[in-house]
C-alpha cells in the first residue's frame, strides 16, 4: 500500500510539473529570438539646428533579455548608459531604450534614447534612432531641450 501511495505521489508531481511549467534545473537561458547576437552598423544622424548631419558607428550586444549599446569613439567602443538599456520585442520587431538623468555644474538633465528595430530577414537589422533630452540651468533658470534622429542598417556579426 505504501508503495502504491508513493508511486501515486511521484506521478502527481511529475504531471503537475509538466502541466504548470515549473522551472527546470537544466532549462535553456532566455532568448530574444532573432535579436540575440552582436549587431553592428552606422546610424546616419539627421542635420538639426544645433548639429550637422553625422554618422555614428553603433553596436548592440543582445543576450536574452539583456542588451548593451556601444558607440565607436576615436577607434574604441564605449558603452552608452551602462546597464540602463532594455529590450522589448515581439516577433521581428523590438524597441531598445534607456532613460537617464543626472546633475552637474549647476545643471540637472534627463535624456532618453530609443532604437526601434526590425529584422529584414537576410541578417540585416533596420534601425530607427531617436534621442531627446532636457537640461535645467539652476543658476539662470534657463531650460534647454534637444533631440537627434537617425537610421541605419546593422549586420549580425556574432550569433544566429
Amino acid at each position: 500500500m505504501r508503495r502504491c501511495l508513493a508511486f501515486a505521489l511521484i506521478v502527481t508531481f511529475v504531471v503537475a510539473d509538466s502541466c504548470f511549467g515549473a522551472e527546470k534545473l537544466n532549462s535553456a537561458p532566455p532568448s530574444a529570438g532573432p535579436f540575440d547576437g552582436t549587431w553592428e552598423g552606422v546610424v546616419k544622424l539627421e542635420k538639426t539646428a544645433r548639429a550637422d548631419a553625422a554618422e555614428e558607428r553603433t553596436r548592440f550586444v543582445v543576450t536574452g533579455p539583456n542588451v548593451h549599446v556601444y558607440v565607436e569613439q576615436k577607434g574604441a567602443w564605449s558603452e552608452l548608459k551602462p546597464a540602463k538599456f532594455q529590450i522589448s520585442f515581439l516577433n521581428t520587431n523590438a524597441v531598445i531604450w534607456a532613460s537617464n538623468s543626472g546633475y552637474g555644474l549647476d545643471t540637472d538633465w534627463t535624456d532618453t534614447a530609443v532604437y526601434a528595430v526590425t529584422v529584414r530577414g537576410d541578417g540585416i537589422l533596420l534601425v530607427e534612432y531617436t534621442s531627446i533630452g532636457r537640461s535645467n540651468n539652476e543658476l539662470d533658470g534657463s531650460v534647454s531641450v534637444g533631440s537627434l534622429r537617425g537610421k541605419g542598417e546593422f549586420k549580425n556579426t556574432v550569433g544566429q
